[in-house]
């Protein structure tokens, strides 16, 4: 046991022993102030956000926390109160974080030529880009769906994902419709919003965007919220397992050709079960009326060359 606690504070002791180097390494008269530079305040910043988090999981090794609802309310008021649009703003704060969870740098788009989308990703290789709603109230249906179909309209990719980040809750019917009316233009959709009834998805992701963003959003925010305040909520949502289960699968929705991937396997089964279920349409477009999957025609079954067309289907795929 004794070995045990060793073990834990050992690299807490030694983090404060470094701090304290920094403190003693600046000469400082009785009474004056602590005058710190830029690069020493940053090396103390980042010793005391690691300090706490060691704290954190050593005061509760299973990392099981509770994270009552309401004791998030700092953060989402920290959020509305940023202003809504420019580097600054929402849409800054959105273009930071995605620019490192998927390895991206993420442009603004210019005022008034955003064609569906706040922000996009330089690489092509990885298409994804963002629309930022910073609302304290209701989201407008109308103007999120009419997103989706600028964005059909002008994008080149053959795969794209969309990412709208939202400091409302997006009802689960806007969530679909989106879904749906992406996958008509080839553009998988991610919604990263704010929901009262469960941990809210969009904190989830500032949680896993760096140290610095309680820093960056308490620096512009309006709201009295600090950093370190923000900073304990985003370290919360970083340990609890509930929340790490949900970062887990978001995560995985942050790959572009994943997403649409399998967007275009369930298209083109849709595709192929239309086509050879009428002889009209199987003649126009594959030259002859072959309709095995029509319901009033008789088909003899042939079960061993269907399952090596099924198994050298899955191969490919």
């Amino acid at each position: 046991m004794g070995r045990d606690l060793e073990g834990h504070f050992r690299p807490i002791l030694g983090f404060f022993r470094r701090v304290m180097a920094v403190r003693h390494s600046i000469n400082v008269g009785s009474h004056s102030s602590l005058d710190l530079s830029a690069s020493e305040q940053m090396t103390l910043h980042d010793y005391s956000i690691t300090l706490r988090r060691k704290l954190a999981k050593f005061a509760n090794p299973e990392n099981q926390l509770s994270i009552p609802l309401m004791n998030l309310e700092p953060l989402k008021l920290a959020l509305v109160n940023l202003k809504p649009a420019g580097k600054d703003g929402f849409e800054g704060l959105l273009a930071l974080a995605l620019s490192r969870i998927v390895d991206n740098p993420m442009r603004l788009a210019a005022s008034g030529f955003q064609f569906g989308a706040d922000g996009q990703g330089e690489d092509r290789l990885n298409p994804v880009c963002f629309e930022a709603k910073r609302y304290s109230s209701k989201l407008s249906r109308e103007i999120v769906l009419s997103k989706i179909s600028d964005l059909g309209r002008r994008k080149n990719e053959a795969e794209i994902l969309w990412v709208l980040g939202a400091t409302k809750e997006v009802h689960n019917q806007l969530v679909q419709d989106l879904h749906d009316d992406g996958e008509e233009k080839g553009i998988a959709t991610l919604v990263l919003d704010w929901n009262d009834h469960s941990l809210p998805s969009l904190a989830v992701m500032l949680a896993h965007a760096g140290n610095d963003i309680a820093g960056w959003i308490a620096a512009r925010t309006t709201a009295s919220s600090t950093e370190d305040e923000l900073e304990r909520l985003l370290e919360q949502l970083r340990i609890d397992k509930e929340a790490q289960a949900r970062w887990e699968k978001l995560f995985a929705e942050f790959s572009a050709s994943q997403i649409s991937g399998r967007q275009a396997i369930v298209a083109n089964k849709s595709w192929l079960e239309t086509t050879l279920s009428s002889q009209n349409k199987a003649r126009s477009r594959f030259g002859q009326p072959t309709a095995p999957l029509r319901t009033d025609t008789p088909v003899l079954a042939r079960e061993t060359v269907k399952h090596g067309i099924d198994t050298a289907l899955d191969a490919s795929t």
